[in-house]
Order: C-alpha cells, then structure tokens, then sequence
C-alpha cells in the first residue's frame, strides 16, 4: 500500500523491487503530474486507486489504500511503504520472511529502517524499530495529521532483524532538504509542536548522526539496477517541494516564516559533503531581525548530538523566547 504524489523520479524502482513479493501494489496517486500515474499502469500488479485531495492528507490517503486492500479479501498481509522504500533484497530468502508469512491476523510487523547515505555504500539506522506491516483482521486505522502510523496498531508484535526497510530520500541530498523545508512550513503553519525550536530540532536529526553511527551496508541489500541507479542518480535544479514553498509565502506573506530556518543555505554537513542553496528565494528577501538569524543560527550551530546537555538546558530558554 503505497501513496505517490510526483514520485517518477524513483516509482519505477520502487514498483520492480515491491513486484519481487507483492501479489498486489495498491498505489493512491495525489494528482501526480510527472508521469506517476503512466509508470504505475506499466505494471500488471499495480492496483491504481485516486486521492483527489489537494492538500496533504496523511489519516486519508491511509484511510484510501486501506479501504482499497480490504477489497481483496481478509486477513491478508498489509504491507505499507513509501516509494522511496523497498525491502531489502534479501528479504525473501531470510527465515524471517517464513515467519511473517506464518502470523496470526491482528500481528504488527516491526522492521529496522535503513537510511542509505548519497554514495550508497553507507547507511544509518535508527536503534528503534518502526511498524511497517500487519496481517488484517478487520481493525479501524486511527490516523495523525502528520507522522501517522501506516497501518492499524495492535498489541501483537514481531519485530525483525534480518528483513530491513531500505530508506533513499537521502541519496538525493538535496530533493530530501528541499522536502524537509516544505514540511517545516506546514507543521509551523498548522501548530503541530509546542515551538519552533522543537520543529528545528525534529528537522535536523539527519544532521545528529555520528561518524560511528555510519556503517557500511550489507552487499545483499540492494540489486546491481538499484546500485546502477542511485549512482547515477541526477536531480533537477528546483524540486517540486521548492515551487510549494513558494506558493505558501506567497499565499501567508513573508514575516509569517520569519521564525522558521528556510532563509539560508543550508549548512554543509559531513555525510553529503555538500552545501545546498534553496535557489528560488533569491525571489524573496529575508524577513527575519536580527534577533531571529541569532537565534536560528545557534539551534543549527548545536544540532551535533555532543550539544545534547547544552541543549537540554538552553532549549527551554529558547522556546520562551520564541525561537
């Protein structure tokens, strides 16, 4: 079960790895405009179903996908990816896959997330693990507006180490930035945490990681065609994320993102190697005081995890001073 919106860049490949396993691809397309839809029909097992919303809708497009699986009968696998997300390509061949296929109806199914850093050779992964599967027996989903979880939660767990969750909206560094500037914006605007500074907070963890948190990755994970492309991977100068970050400032005005860290180049950081400019603001000119750049610029100079104290103690000092 896998929602799009805009996603040629990579659906192509995400579809010919979900094909591997999946006996049906249930795809809800938001209005893509890029050619989604047309590379999602070239497929037999794709199921295509329309999310007519025109806003971001996360509790209804999950609502959609999962309406859509429940046509094809109960107590079936639900299995809910992204498109920038694939199984391991081990998967199948692991003992582990046996068992997932062997639950009993209302089991959850809890899987490592692998993030793949821009050269494909190295990766991080979160200690938690995240609910990515469940076998159905007929429970209602309960949705947030943001973050939801993907399938219905039950109290009954499996929890895997073999099969991983392969994560690549890293490996185009800069499509990823541009998204998580976008995300900010909407979070901000419709007050899902208590202050910006936790939004900065939320949106820098990819800036957190620590040298010897990265490791090499498994040469089992990805295929030579997934290898192939994310090598050659090339993104486009502006990215759809950019062109609706502009519509918002232009539809709220420039002083509402002044307290928000989009006004910048974003600073270099060591997985990438790299510094990205969000281009399309050189249309705008930066409405932040000088207060606000203080203040900003302190929660991006300690985003490193060896702040973690430091911040501890100043983040509260932070927020009631509005940043």
């Amino acid at each position: 079960m896998t929602p799009i919106k805009d996603e040629a860049w990579i659906l192509e490949h995400f579809i010919k790895s979900a094909e591997s396993w999946a006996d049906v691809i249930i795809i809800a397309d938001q209005n893509s405009t890029d050619g989604s839809r047309e590379i999602a029909l070239k497929s037999n097992k794709v199921h295509l179903i329309e999310n007519r919303s025109d806003t971001f809708n996360e509790p209804e497009r999950q609502k959609l996908l999962l309406e859509a699986a429940r046509e094809f009968g109960g107590n079936n696998i639900l299995i809910s990816l992204d498109a920038d997300e694939a199984f391991s390509s081990d998967a199948t061949a692991s003992k582990e896959w046996k068992t997932m296929l062997d639950a009993p109806a209302g089991t959850n199914f809890c899987f490592r997330w692998v993030n793949l850093c821009p050269d494909v050779e190295c990766c991080w992964s979160p200690k938690a693990h995240h609910v990515w599967g469940f076998v159905d027996d007929g429970r209602p989903h309960i949705g947030n507006a943001i973050h939801s979880p993907r399938v219905p939660l039950s109290e009954t767990k499996i929890f895997f180490e073999q099969i991983r969750v392969l994560h690549f909206q890293y490996v185009d560094w800069a499509r990823m930035q541009s998204k998580q500037r976008w995300y900010m914006a909407w979070e901000y605007l419709n007050k899902t945490t208590e202050s910006t500074t936790q939004l900065h907070r939320t949106y820098s963890h990819m800036y957190m990681i620590r040298n010897s948190d990265i490791q090499q990755i498994s040469p089992s994970w990805l295929t030579p065609d997934q290898r192939k492309f994310f090598n050659e991977l090339k993104g486009p100068e502006l990215y759809r994320w950019d062109f609706l970050m502009k519509e918002l400032i232009e539809e709220h005005g420039l002083s509402e993102f002044a307290r928000i860290p989009v006004w910048e180049e974003n600073r270099a950081d060591y997985i990438s190697g790299e510094t990205t400019a969000w281009k399309i603001t050189s249309d705008f000119r930066d409405p932040r005081s000088i207060r606000q750049k203080f203040l900003q610029r302190w929660l991006r100079f300690t985003t490193k995890r060896h702040f973690k104290l430091l911040n501890f103690l100043v983040d509260p000092i932070l927020k009631k001073l509005g940043a």
